[in-house]
């Protein structure tokens, strides 16, 4: 039997976490400043209540971005 295709936009995964803060944007934001000023990976992580992992994406997406 032949499936129909499927007519719905389909989101994959989840959501990206936004942490303590109201929107991935000021996450993002927070997470970059906090890291500039010298904060550990683990302390931002710990500090905006997110993963070590997630902070250290955020830090080379923005990394990326800037080009370096």
């Amino acid at each position: 039997m032949i499936h129909a295709p499927f007519t719905k936009p389909v989101k994959r995964g989840r959501p990206l976490t936004t942490g303590r803060f109201d929107t991935r944007a000021e996450l993002e934001e927070n997470v970059i400043d906090r890291h500039g000023r010298g904060w550990s990976v683990r302390r931002v992580g710990v500090y905006s209540g997110i993963t070590w992992k997630t902070v250290k994406t955020i830090i080379d997406k923005s990394k990326e971005k800037k080009g370096g």
